[in-house]
């Protein structure tokens, strides 16, 4: 940048550059202080003239994830009617990971089975219950299908469920076609032991159905009334389980499980 000075003969004159002579300021060197800025918003400024000797900008700029620098923008708005300008800031928080070094701290995304990261401080914004291992959601009432309907002629085991932070469950097998002829169907509950991987049979329906029908099923760890269950005990449900739907012979059932876990 040349800088600007006023000679013997009070012109204005740069000084710098290989090609310019050496010029004695001893006796009138002045600081010109008429700086003004350049129009907001806008990335050329204008070419110096004698009454704008400098025009300064000044921008502020942050480090992004490639290494290079990004100008920081910055929104505009009203405080209380009056404009004003808002600078918006992205804070990365880091905890000390070792001698005279720092790690950033993660925000966890929330999901069940979550790892533990060897950070010394980390959080989440929700709920978290650990598991023996890993970390997962905490829980509402939620309910899920367990076998979707469709036409079956042999017993059929569900896929083992998850059970977070329940208590108990709710269940209903929805039988819309049935084979006739004697032929029965039995739900079953089963509990998984997480040692063995064996499956315990918590719960078998007392009367095995003979018809169609919507049969409803409850378990929870407090006394139960019959209605409007077609059965149920006192029990708590455990991490896993799954369900079973047992028939007395080949013919063909067209029915569906679904079920809700309760607090």
């Amino acid at each position: 940048m040349p800088v600007i000075h006023r000679n013997r003969d009070a012109d204005l004159v740069a000084v710098g550059g290989t090609s310019q002579t050496a010029r004695d300021v001893a006796a009138d060197l002045k600081v010109l202080s008429d700086l003004k800025k350049a129009a907001d918003n806008v990335d050329a400024v204008d070419v110096e003239t004698a009454t704008n000797i400098l025009k300064v900008l000044s921008r502020l700029y942050g480090l992004n994830s490639s290494g290079t620098w990004d100008r920081i923008s910055a929104l505009t708005g009203t405080t209380g009617g009056v404009n004003a300008i808002q600078l918006a800031v992205a804070a990365l928080l880091h905890g000390k990971s070792g001698v005279n070094t720092t790690a950033p701290i993660p925000v966890k995304q929330p999901a069940n089975g979550v790892s533990v990261d060897p950070y010394p401080l980390e959080t989440a914004s929700w709920p978290m219950l650990y598991n023996g291992s890993s970390y997962d959601q905490l829980h509402n009432n939620y309910s899920f299908t367990a076998l979707a309907a469709a036409a079956r002629t042999s017993s059929t085991n569900s896929a083992d469920f998850t059970n977070y932070n329940a208590r108990g469950l709710y269940w209903w097998v929805n039988v819309t076609a049935a084979p006739g002829g004697g032929e029965t169907l039995t739900p079953k509950l089963y509990f998984k032991d997480p040692g063995s991987g064996t499956y315990i049979l918590a719960y078998a329906e007392s009367t095995p159905r003979t018809a169609t029908g919507l049969y409803a099923y409850c378990h929870y760890p407090t006394a139960l009334t019959v209605t409007p269950f077609n059965g149920g005990n006192t029990l708590v449900i455990p991490r896993t389980f799954r369900f079973h739907v047992e028939h007395s012979a080949a013919g063909t059932w067209n029915y569906g499980v679904t079920a809700l876990l309760l607090l």
